[in-house]
């Protein structure tokens, strides 16, 4: 071996027991993957594998040349074996000058096998000393090294390999190099394992492995196999390199391209002669060049004349500096369109970190800046209306608030105090929220301050339209709000305020509630009404119709509905009569009432219609719609002629009824003048005899005289009664207004004064009031509780109770006492002429009161009836109804 082979082997870091598993053909591809593999060739890398290729060159040298000094070595051994076994076979030979010879030539090979032996055991210092070396070298090499069987399992690895997996170099042996083969990519390791040995080519294929710390990264893997014999593959031999920190770059370098593509700024790159060598789709848009027509000329086509120098001098500043500039500058467009660009320029290096030109990056900002000279407009016109906005605040009609991010209230109008009742102060943030003003939920639970709109607004950039909830005012009223509340961002988009609008609609909805129950109610009447209804618009087109009326006129609603009102039923409304009603309803809002319509109609035969109209007016005055109303009077008419008979014949009769009854009242009258004067001349003739002639009557005859008189008061009385209940009869009532609690409190009064001994307890019920003829109404009251005096005279704890209850959506009114009482078996009695229930000598009267109730209370439309137990009292029950009900008024309303 020579010298120079060795150092030249030893510096060339190469591995001989590596290197002599590996062909020539093997390393020079995987050196050449290595130069792919990285782009631009990696020094180290290269020079590591061609001092493995020079250390292989010279290695098969050194071993030819060991080789042969074996082979010369050997056969010097047989040499001296050969002449050593002939003195053994033919000592004959063995004479002086043959053994002299043959010492001489054994010498010659000792010295020749010392020779060789120094010279091997020098070469064999070296190569023990290369290989040591190369060893630490080999696991030291900046790629992993993997020696595996045809299943994959690890037969020897470099330190390297044992890095990058996290594990010791002395425990990776017999391991399933799959183990450290992400669990995603493992069908791609098999796959490239089974191509490997089923071809026995080198294969190549990227990875995603995973370390013992469970860490990922990617790696290149470069395979060959070594075959014993032919076919039969012995080993699987790899080489690693760890390219995670290429693939970051890959996709940085992906991303970046991606951004310059898509990039709406023009993103340009420039040698330092000014030429275009990099052009992006946003150039492309700003500045009209195609980039076969950019990358044909130089950065200063886009400059002004006047700009030009400025670029110049930033140039030079950048390439003396080297650091990013920025400005606002101009540029031309290929239509010589002047653009405000605002302009970021830096100088860019190539590959090996040379300066090689310059990157700009330019944004259009020529509607910025417009944009700009209008917004300073704004902000003077703003400056100017905040002012104006203040003054309007504070007379508009509606509770305007705005507050800043914090939720401090910065400005708000009058009519939020007004609207709330109460004073407050702006709040400072959104904790002062809802602690004076209320608003409520729907189950009446107060808004939180998140609840509130200016922190939904603020906070959460909602927009509230129109949401309405209850408010609880100063006075503790409640009442209704609307509120709209909106951000106010910058241009941005970040929230720099918030507006809340609130209006008081409490009224508004109050009169929608009252509008909607009119609708409503209408709608019912409509609905109900018997009469048929149609409902026109202002086209004299149908739009509403009713069920009595599809009935009267056998007719179904979809055939009336948005058609003319002189079309339906075929023209059966088309009339002179009805068309000029109807056209002067529509014009001159000329309501007209019983027009009547006599004529054959489809489907129901002759019939007489009467027909009313009216218009309906809107809110703003104008008649939008118009209500006819249609009934059938066929059968009235015929009712009404029979009325008119029957009503002449009673007519007749009623004339004789009333000269009956004059007659009867002047009998009456009569009767009754005629009576007392014979009652006055019995009564005056048996009062003198008791005067008088007193002492000349015996006892007897005194007891007849008292009698008499007495007979003669009682008839007095009786006839008094009879011209009252007759007078009830007679007398014309005036309805009006009365207050039964005040004249029931004055009889009780009245009645303590006739005896004031009695301990009587008076109930009366306050505000009690009716409507009817006040002389007779007071009459019934001061019967019934005239008769309970008189009838509880007995009782030490006398009750009498005057009051009312509602009995069928009617008030009935009682007086009520804890008094004698009567049998039930006898009311019917009760309120007949002249009946009694008691006797005289009991209690006085004459029996006709409750007659003049009786006749009161049925003259008012009412009834009267009683109750009561003999020994517990009695109750005495009447009800009232406005209007005078008397058989004259009933016969009027028989003609009427």
């Amino acid at each position: 071996m020579s010298k120079g082979g060795a150092q030249h082997a030893i510096s060339a870091v190469h591995h001989f027991e590596f290197v002599g598993r590996f062909s020539r053909s093997s390393l020079t591809t995987h050196c050449k993957n290595r130069t792919r593999l990285f782009g631009t060739p990696n020094r180290l890398v290269l020079a590591f594998y061609r001092g493995i290729q020079v250390a292989m060159k010279s290695q098969q040298e050194d071993n030819l040349a060991h080789k042969g000094r074996k082979q010369q070595s050997a056969k010097l051994q047989i040499k001296a074996r050969e002449i050593s076994s002939s003195m053994r076979q033919k000592p004959e030979r063995l004479d002086p000058k043959n053994v002299e010879q043959f010492i001489s030539e054994l010498q010659v090979y000792l010295s020749e096998l010392e020779t060789l032996t120094g010279d091997l055991n020098k070469e064999r210092g070296l190569l023990e000393e290369s290989r040591e070396k190369y060893f630490q070298l080999y696991d030291l090499a900046p790629v992993g090294y993997v020696m595996m069987d045809t299943n994959c399992i690890i037969t020897e690895a470099n330190l390297t390999f044992s890095e990058l997996v996290g594990i010791e170099k002395s425990k990776l042996k017999n391991q399933r190099f799959a183990q450290f083969v992400a669990p995603d990519y493992r069908d791609i390791f098999h796959s490239h394992c089974s191509e490997l040995v089923e071809s026995g080519t080198s294969r190549s294929c990227e990875l995603r492995l995973r370390g013992m710390d469970g860490r990922e990264f990617w790696v290149n893997l470069e395979s060959s196999v070594e075959k014993e014999g032919i076919d039969n593959v012995a080993e699987i031999r790899t080489t690693l390199t760890d390219i995670t920190e290429q693939k970051k770059r890959t996709e940085v370098e992906h991303i970046l391209t991606n951004i310059m593509r898509n990039s709406p700024d023009a993103i340009t790159l420039q040698d330092f002669s000014g030429n275009i060598i990099s052009w992006n789709r946003g150039a492309k848009e700003m500045y009209g060049y195609t980039s076969e027509e950019a990358l044909k000329m130089k950065i200063d086509r886009l400059l002004p004349e006047d700009r030009k120098v400025e670029m110049n001098n930033l140039r030079v500043v950048l390439q003396s500096r080297g650091k990013i500039e920025t400005l606002e500058t101009k540029r031309v467009s290929k239509e010589g369109k002047i653009l405000d660009i605002w302009l970021t320029i830096s100088v860019f290096s190539d590959p090996f970190g040379r300066p090689a030109g310059f990157l700009t990056i330019e944004r259009d900002i020529t509607e910025r800046k417009k944009e700009e000279i209008e917004r300073k407009r704004l902000l003077s016109q703003l400056t100017s209306q905040r002012l104006m906005l203040e003054a309007i605040l504070d007379q508009s009609p509606l509770g305007i608030m705005i507050a800043e991010p914090s939720g401090k209230v910065i400005l708000q109008s009058n009519m939020m105090n007004k609207i709330f009742k109460v004073e407050v102060a702006d709040a400072r943030d959104f904790s002062d929220y809802g602690k004076v003003r209320k608003i409520l939920h729907d189950d009446g639970t107060a808004y939180k301050p998140e609840d509130f709109p200016l922190y939904r607004v603020l906070k959460k950039g909602e927009i509230i339209i129109g949401e309405v909830a209850a408010f609880k005012r100063g006075d503790g009223s409640i009442g209704t709000i609307e509120m709209h509340a909106a951000p106010v961002q910058n241009e941005e988009g970040e929230i720099i305020a918030g507006v809340v609008i609130l209006q008081d609609i409490t009224h508004d909805i109050e009169y929608e509630n009252k509008l909607k129950e009119s609708r409503d109610f209408a709608e019912n009447i409509i609905a109900s009404i018997c009469d048929g209804i149609l409902v026109l618009d202002d086209n004299l087109e149908i739009v509403r119709c009713n069920l009595p009326y599809c009935k009267l006129f056998d007719v179904p609603v979809k055939k009336i509905l948005k058609r003319s009102i002189f079309e339906i039923q075929g023209a059966v409304w088309d009339e002179p009569a009805v068309r000029r009603a109807i056209d002067s309803l529509s014009e001159d809002l000329e309501e007209f009432d019983d027009l009547e319509v006599e004529k054959e109609f489809p489907r129901i035969g002759k019939r007489v219609i009467v027909i009313n109209g009216r218009p309906v007016l809107g809110s703003d005055g104008v008649a939008n719609l118009i209500l006819l109303s249609f009934r059938d009077i066929s059968e009235y008419r015929t009712a009404k002629n029979e009325i008119e008979r029957l009503n002449t014949a009673l007519m007749r009769h009623n004339v004789a009824l009333q000269e009956a009854n004059k007659e009867l009242e002047a009998f009456t009258y009569s009767v009754s003048h005629d009576l007392r004067a014979p009652l006055r001349a019995i009564e005056g003739f048996s009062q003198i005899l008791l005067e008088e002639y007193r002492e000349k009557f015996d006892d007897k005859a005194k007891h007849y005289l008292d009698r008499i008189t007495s007979g003669t008061a009682t008839m007095s009385e009786l006839i008094n009664d009879l011209l009252r209940l007759s007078r009830i009869s007679r007398a014309i009532m005036k309805e009006e207004a009365i207050s039964l609690s005040n004249k029931a409190e004055r009889i009780a009064e009245e009645l303590k004064k006739l005896d004031p001994e009695r301990n009587v307890e008076f109930l009366i019920e306050k505000n009690l009031s009716a409507e009817g003829d006040r002389k007779l109404i007071y009459q019934v009251i001061e019967n019934l509780m005239q008769n309970a005096w008189k009838f509880t005279k007995e009782n030490e704890n006398a009750k009498i109770e005057f009051g009312s209850l509602q009995k069928d959506d009617h008030t009935v009114y009682y007086v009520r006492d804890n008094g004698a009482g009567f049998d039930m078996e006898y009311v019917n009695k009760l309120f007949q002429p002249f009946q009694r229930l008691h006797t005289s000598s009991e209690f006085s009267g004459t029996g006709i009161g409750l007659s003049i109730v009786e006749r009161i209370i049925r003259r008012h439309g009412g009834k009267v009836w009683a109750e009561g137990k003999e020994g517990k009292g009695a109750t005495f029950y009447f009800t009232l109804q406005s209007g005078e009900r008397d058989e004259n008024h009933a016969a009027k309303n028989l003609t009427g």
